[in-house]
């Protein structure tokens, strides 16, 4: 599992900072998919929750050298509309044209 829930409800987000921007990629899809299962079956604060994990991902490639969030480029052509959402939405900081043609 990617996270847990803590005391407070919010998702426990795992240790980013050593992994790769392909890993941090899965992460991403991968709470993406989570998001778009929870919304498909009206579990509003699964959804939610989901939320930690894509700022922690976003924040974390932000942050690194030459700001990586171009990477979310490469999820545009991802089979799962979530997930092709939120790359949009993450993206339009660093490459609003392409992130405005796939929104």
């Amino acid at each position: 599992m990617l996270a847990s829930r803590g005391r407070s409800g919010t998702m426990k987000v795992p240790s980013l900072t050593n992994l790769s921007v392909e890993e941090i990629l899965a992460i991403y899809v991968d709470a993406g998919v989570k998001r778009h299962d929870a919304i498909m079956v009206d579990k509003i604060g699964t959804f939610n929750r989901l939320c930690d994990i894509l700022i922690a991902v976003e924040a974390e490639l932000k942050g690194r050298p030459g700001d990586q969030r171009t990477a979310f480029l490469t999820l545009f052509d991802h089979s799962n509309w979530q997930v092709k959402l939120n790359a949009a939405r993450a993206a339009a900081a660093v490459a609003p044209d392409h992130a405005r043609q796939m929104l």
